[in-house]
């Protein structure tokens, strides 16, 4: 009896340990739900020129769609071989344009265009 009585107490524990260890999970997918947009990157707004990070050739554009409040930014410069296209490079989330630059820095050098769209 005392040997049945510590099974059932023991399978009690691992139960209550399950059931708590679900409830931490369910409350952090709740509050990372409540709070996502605390968790998405918000660019630096200070305007950075393609001269000033020796991108000379690239300008500075900008897009507003008619059902958008705010412009998409990028830079662009054509191709210098005009049998080459233009490669348009998303960097992704974490930095701005300046940032990677260096990246695309190849293919202009071989007459690709490029442009580089920000968000």
């Amino acid at each position: 009896m005392v040997f049945a009585e510590k099974i059932i107490f023991g399978k009690r524990r691992i139960l209550n340990l399950i059931f708590s260890i679900l409830f931490v999970y369910a409350a952090i997918i709740c509050l990372m739900f409540q709070f996502q947009r605390h968790f998405t990157y918000f660019p630096d707004k200070n305007s950075v020129t393609p001269s000033s990070v020796g991108a000379s050739g690239m300008e500075v554009i900008a897009v507003q769609p008619s059902n958008m409040k705010e412009s998409i930014n990028g830079w662009y410069q054509s191709p210098s071989d005009p049998s080459k296209p233009v490669i348009i490079y998303f960097h992704g989330n974490g930095l701005s344009i300046p940032s990677y630059y260096e990246r695309v820095e190849p293919f202009l050098k071989n007459g690709y265009g490029v442009l580089m769209a920000e968000y």
